[in-house]
């Protein structure tokens, strides 16, 4: 796949008739632009409740569009986004859409990104508001 497909993927999931519920698009090199357009899409997006994003060299770039998908209404509850370099920018804003919208959102899973001091204490700051998110 690469970013013409990530935004025919994100046509096709924004759809109110979309009844997706699990999505692996990992390894597939979206990068930064197939990363926001997909995420693009999931942002209207009410039915994905597992999504892998993982290895597709979003940076810090694509990985800020992530946060737009926990909005509230969303169903998602398992996120991977690992191995994507994701920053410390990515971490703050994924911790505040964790803490002020989501309350499905149940796994998380960050794993070989660099989120930083700062980006780790914002997660753990949005932990003690979301009662939802397991691992």
């Amino acid at each position: 796949l690469g970013k013409a497909s990530a935004h025919a993927l994100a046509r096709g999931l924004c759809a109110p008739s979309c009844a997706l519920t699990e999505l692996d698009v990992s390894w597939n090199l979206l990068r930064p632009h197939g990363v926001e357009a997909l995420c693009g899409g999931l942002s209207h997006n009410r039915s994905l409740l597992t999504l892998d994003l993982s290895w597709n060299g979003a940076g810090e770039r694509g990985g800020l569009a992530i946060p737009g998908i926990l909005v509230a209404g969303s169903a998602l509850t398992s996120l991977n986004a690992a191995h994507n370099g994701l920053g410390t920018g990515v971490a703050v804003r994924l911790a505040a859409a964790l803490s002020a919208d989501n309350l499905t959102l149940t796994n998380l899973d960050l794993s070989g990104n660099p989120i930083g001091a700062k980006g780790c204490e914002a997660l753990m700051r949005a932990l003690a508001d979301n009662t939802a998110l397991r691992s």
